[in-house]
């Protein structure tokens, strides 16, 4: 992103360059007006002339700019000044190669609707998480949540309702992880919270574990007044199933199953309501029920 001041006199070339989106040639430092506050630099520096020139995209949008400094006092020639703007060209074709690449990478491993990682991502940080897991003999855990009774949302209000909803839904659970845990959706109304770097014993990790849930079920208590001309406001239910892990015994596949199963042991309860999967070789309750009443 590119700051931009009303003074332009705070701008030096490449600055300027930017602001006005035109080449700007100061073929004198020590007389230039932009680089008045600047002239400790210049001698420090042993440069007297620079040439700037901004850098845009095809539709003119500017990206950036660069300059190429003298010693002594110059000014480009034609020639010269026909060679920067294929540098000018050249720098943009590099950028929007490489904001092309991320576009990509961005649309390969996050989810287009939510922003949130995908499935693709999760598995990805899943091994990482149950790699680290080994190393530091730490517990993690998987919150596996489906919103309850979403189908209607779509079939009465359409689905810019729906997506929006989701949108809100996804957004809340963002704020309440830590910047190491991962917030992912799998597809429609299914979404996975993977916590890492737990205590190292299961009961202190479980507590860990149920902190969260209570901020969890405690956000997702509140209305979701959703942004759209309707101005509509949903209360909100989902299933949770959970799961410990520990990377000495544990694969990707069978925490994601035991966090499914344990979900789907909650949905067939009423309102919010959190069930604990039967973790193998883990010192924690067989799909102990646990209902939450805001």
């Amino acid at each position: 992103d590119l700051r931009v001041y009303d003074n332009q006199a705070v701008y030096t070339a490449c600055g300027a360059a930017a602001h006005s989106g035109e080449i700007l040639i100061a073929e004198d430092l020590y007389t230039h007006p932009n680089w008045q506050a600047y002239r400790e630099l210049v001698d420090l520096a042993s440069i007297r002339s620079c040439w700037s020139i901004p850098i845009k995209d095809a539709g003119q949008r500017v990206l950036g700019s660069f300059g190429i400094y003298q010693r002594q006092p110059a000014k480009p020639d034609q020639t010269f000044t026909e060679k920067m703007q294929v540098f000018s060209n050249l720098a943009e074709l590099a950028i929007s190669r490489f904001n092309s690449a991320e576009k990509i990478r961005h649309m390969a491993f996050y989810d287009e609707l939510t922003g949130l990682a995908n499935r693709r991502l999760l598995n990805e940080r899943l091994q990482q998480a149950l790699a680290t897991s080994r190393r530091s003999n730490r517990f993690g855990a998987l919150l596996f949540l489906d919103l309850d009774n979403f189908k209607p949302v779509n079939d009465v209000y359409g689905h810019k309702t729906g997506d929006a909803l989701l949108t809100a839904f996804a957004s809340r659970l963002q704020q309440l992880v830590r910047q190491t845990d991962t917030v992912a959706r799998l597809g429609g109304d299914e979404f996975i919270i993977l916590l890492v770097e737990l205590e190292p014993d299961a009961a202190s990790a479980r507590q860990q574990v149920e902190q969260l849930l209570e901020k969890v079920c405690r956000a997702l208590a509140k209305p979701f007044m959703l942004d759209t001309p309707e101005q509509l406001v949903f209360n909100c239910h989902c299933s949770i199933g959970l799961s410990l892990y520990h990377g000495a015994t544990d694969t990707a596949d069978e925490l994601l199953k035991r966090a499914d199963q344990a979900m789907y042991q909650a949905k067939q309860l009423t309102g919010t309501q959190v069930c604990w999967s039967n973790d193998v070789n883990i010192a924690a309750p067989a799909l102990a029920t646990t209902p939450f009443t805001p």
